[in-house]
């Protein structure tokens, strides 16, 4: 059976995708070190760095973690220091974003799947930035905390994407598209700052205490944690010097079970963009 990200992406579009997140992670690196903030490896691309020093083959994304406190340093001084080539896409800064993180974009070129492609927003091929808070020590104090975020954040999305996820033509889902594109002219009556003011407060609700975990709170599920993980360790990603957190291993296999493990070849798949273009690059 072959690899499923080949029904996808050739060779040569899989590798032009990863030189082109390197790029951005190169930029990245430069901004942050002059403006004395870190960055660590987040999700696959830990793994990535883990297992394979640099990308899963047939990954399409690249994914970094920042604390709070330097994530919005980035957020809102970071555009400062971008080349003109770059644009940071947050939902702090752009409200027209869908998303609930940060993404660092190359203009000029478009990454983007089925939901968002009709929005007019900002399409390069990107980085995503994640903010890591303190979250509670308790495991139903975090599943209601999260609960109470991602409620929050499903009207969010509800707001500021009329469109649908997937496609479809049937009549059920003409019926859905039609409910969910009135739905989402009745949530655009609530201010965009007021979502996102809202979504603040739950995620950092526990960054004045001190707590033995942190997570991202923006996880689709209440898990993903980390324990321990400061002072960051060094690591290599395609050659470029990283931060990784400390105590990966935990985090890993607390998050993906046996991570060292390939998965099946019917398993390795990326994010399935709905359009991917190079431009001049």
């Amino acid at each position: 059976m072959a690899e499923k990200w080949r029904d996808l992406y050739t060779e040569e579009q899989i590798k032009k995708i990863q030189e082109l997140e390197l790029r951005n992670l190169k930029v990245i690196c430069e901004v942050c070190d002059k403006l004395g903030i870190q960055f660590f490896l987040y999700g696959g691309s830990l793994i990535g760095a883990v297992r394979h020093q640099g990308f899963i083959p047939w990954d399409d994304d690249l994914d970094i973690a920042m604390l709070r406190d330097d994530y919005m340093k980035f957020v809102y001084e970071a555009p400062k220091y971008l080349p003109k080539e770059y644009y940071l896409q947050s939902p702090y800064t752009d409200k027209k974003t869908p998303y609930l993180y940060t993404k660092l974009r190359l203009k000029g070129t478009t990454c983007i799947d089925f939901m968002a492609h009709r929005l007019d927003i900002e399409k390069g091929i990107y980085v995503d930035i994640y903010p890591i808070d303190n979250v509670p020590d308790s495991d139903e104090e975090f599943a209601k905390q999260h609960k109470e975020f991602m409620t929050l954040a499903r009207r969010y999305l509800l707001r500021q994407c009329k469109y649908p996820a997937t496609e479809g033509t049937s009549l059920k889902r003409k019926l859905k598209n039609a409910v969910r594109y009135v739905l989402s002219s009745f949530a655009k009556l609530i201010p965009h700052s007021s979502y996102v003011r809202k979504m603040d407060k739950i995620m950092t609700k526990y960054n004045s205490i001190e707590t033995k975990r942190k997570g991202n709170v923006s996880f689709p599920k209440p898990t993903n944690l980390f324990y321990d993980m400061l002072p960051l360790e060094d690591g290599v990603f395609e050659g470029i010097s990283v931060k990784l957190p400390k105590n990966w291993d935990m985090h890993l296999t607390s998050r993906y079970g046996d991570y060292m493990q390939l998965p099946p070849e019917e398993d390795r798949l990326g994010h399935k963009q709905y359009i991917v273009d190079f431009g001049e690059y």
